[in-house]
């Protein structure tokens, strides 16, 4: 399984596994219409998804087993962690990776269980 799949795997399985939570996936969009008009929807490395549970909140960028985190996502992982102005920091930001050779039911569960602990890191 790629990274997106694996997401949606994830999203599927983890609120039966928390009771409560919500996990959503943000769709990025820069795209060309047939007007000619650029059509854009989100900021430029945003996690792909996000978690909230019992008032807590999680950033969760996914990575197949061979993936980076580009420039971009690095910093926001930094603005989640350390805040940006006068926002405080999140809760948590995650970078959930695929292992090389795992199985994508085996990659599924770790995640839930990093982010259980990461939930209650917060």
């Amino acid at each position: 399984m790629n990274e997106t799949d694996l997401l949606h795997a994830f999203r599927e399985r983890a609120p039966h596994a928390l009771p409560g939570l919500f996990v959503e996936r943000r769709n990025i969009l820069n795209v060309q219409t047939v007007h000619g008009f650029r059509a854009r929807n989100g900021i430029i490395g945003q996690a792909d998804s996000f978690a909230v549970y019992l008032g807590r909140h999680v950033e969760i960028e996914t990575k197949a087993a061979r993936g980076t985190m580009r420039d971009a996502q690095v910093a926001w992982r930094k603005r989640c962690v350390e805040g940006a102005g006068p926002l405080p920091p999140l809760c948590q930001h995650l970078v959930l990776r695929a292992r090389k050779e795992e199985e994508s039911s085996a990659t599924v569960s770790r995640w839930i269980e990093e982010l259980r602990g990461a939930l209650h890191a917060c």
